[in-house]
């Protein structure tokens, strides 16, 4: 027969079970653990996000392919997955935009990875915050280069065909916009009136800074969605630079004479902090012209 302690501790089991509030809390737990198992499955794969952007400076249909925040992050056998993607779409250009690198290890996979995407479409690149942080990153951009990528800092890529130019700025950091904006000064002054003008830049933290420029169309990375995208917070929980409950998480965001996208990225790390209602995701984004849109510059 049980003693009165065992008698004791069975009891007051029973009476803390049959409090409503411990069911609901315990419901809660199960439900969220579930939530994150399914998302740390999703990780495995990236998913394909979609944007068009119609506009009258556009000549002619032209599809970008926008790469973020790889952050070194492995998708099956030398990548295979994200390349058959990429080929899938038969894009006009391939963005990459920063954090292809993650700020330390090896380089071994992404070298590989970078190297066989211009076989695909021409490749323009920035770089970001984790390849800056980088001791090898002078090695890291000879590699890029060598890859037959076009590396922009501050500088211009032309499709002239479509009319659409491309300017690449580096990251610098949210703490120092003056070297930011040298190089969109040095950019913007090259810029052509007639042509559709896309600012390739790894963060969106300084977009008041973006808008003051004549951009059509602001492409970013950084931010890998905001990390958790709860029900009641889908623009994200947190994304460097910005902080809790970000501004600017992830998606389409527009302004009076220019939108901005910002890719969630691929990123699977840190391997702590699952991704939670974020899969990882590649951009897709279709420019078309409108010619019904009248010119509002």
């Amino acid at each position: 027969m049980p003693g009165p302690r065992w008698h004791n501790l069975v009891m007051s089991a029973v009476l803390f079970l049959s409090v409503p509030a411990v069911w609901g809390i315990s419901a809660t737990i199960l439900l969220l653990a579930a939530y994150m198992a399914a998302n740390l499955l999703g990780k495995r794969k990236a998913a394909v996000r979609r944007y068009a952007v119609r506009s009258n400076r556009i000549a002619e249909p032209f599809r970008i392919l926008l790469i973020s925040d790889l952050h070194s992050s492995r998708y099956g056998s030398g990548m295979e997955p994200i390349l058959r993607l990429a080929e899938a779409e038969k894009p006009d250009c391939i963005l990459l935009g920063g954090d292809l690198y993650h700020y330390r290890g090896k380089t071994a996979a992404v070298d590989a990875f970078l190297s066989r995407l211009p076989s695909l479409a021409p490749c323009c690149m920035v770089l970001g915050n984790h390849e800056k942080r980088r001791k090898d990153v002078p090695e890291i951009r000879q590699k890029i280069v060598r890859a037959g990528i076009r590396l922009l800092s501050g500088e211009n890529a032309r499709f002239p065909s479509p009319r659409i130019s491309i300017s690449g700025v580096e990251d610098f950091g949210h703490k120092m916009p003056l070297h930011t904006l040298a190089q969109l000064r040095t950019a913007n002054r090259k810029l052509s009136p007639d042509e559709f003008h896309i600012l390739l830049v790894h963060r969106p933290d300084l977009v008041p800074l973006f808008l003051r420029f004549d951009y059509d169309l602001i492409l970013c990375g950084h931010t890998h969605g905001g990390q958790w995208r709860l029900p009641a917070h889908p623009s994200g929980l947190f994304a460097p630079g910005q902080g809790i409950f970000p501004k600017y998480a992830g998606g389409e965001y527009r302004f009076q004479h220019a939108r901005m996208i910002i890719s969630r990225g691929l990123s699977k790390k840190p391997w702590w902090a699952a991704r939670i209602g974020n899969p990882p995701e590649v951009c897709v984004i279709d420019l078309s012209p409108d010619p019904q849109e009248c010119a509002s510059r």
